[in-house]
């Protein structure tokens, strides 16, 4: 019987142990002069660590024009896009150095949060795990 149950919770806690944890960030590309951003400071960022989306997206903001160097050279190299508007978010793969997905513009908190919660959700499903070669 032991070993039965030694088997039973070994194949419910397999997968927790052997599957690969993503490490992601979430950057945030603002202006100062930006509305929407303005609006994003005031209603998300103050409150943003509350949310169990900050756990696996910790948020990072960049002043867009003053992009660290490491930035500069993804675009460089292709694995992030460049940034044409603001806000915008990109969900970015620290372990694997690429961009994954981003959302441009503000909405709105739950907006916000429900996009985030919904890529969290389905990101194996429906996005690249891996840089595209091209």
């Amino acid at each position: 019987m032991r070993i039965l149950i030694t088997l039973i919770i070994l194949l419910f806690t397999a997968p927790a142990f052997s599957e690969e944890e993503e490490d992601f960030q979430l950057l945030m590309f603002s202006l100062k002069s930006c509305f929407y951003c303005i609006q994003f400071h005031n209603d998300v960022e103050p409150i943003y660590k509350t949310f169990k989306v900050a756990e696996r997206l910790p948020l990072v903001v960049i002043e867009a024009g003053n992009e660290p160097d490491w930035f500069v050279d993804a675009i460089e190299r292709g694995t992030i896009q460049p940034i044409t508007r603001t806000p915008t978010f990109i969900i970015y793969n620290t372990k694997k150095d690429f961009e994954m997905d981003r959302l441009v513009g503000y909405s709105g908190l739950e907006w916000f949060i429900a996009n985030l919660e919904f890529w969290l959700a389905n990101y194996k499903s429906y996005y690249p795990t891996e840089p595209d070669p091209n």
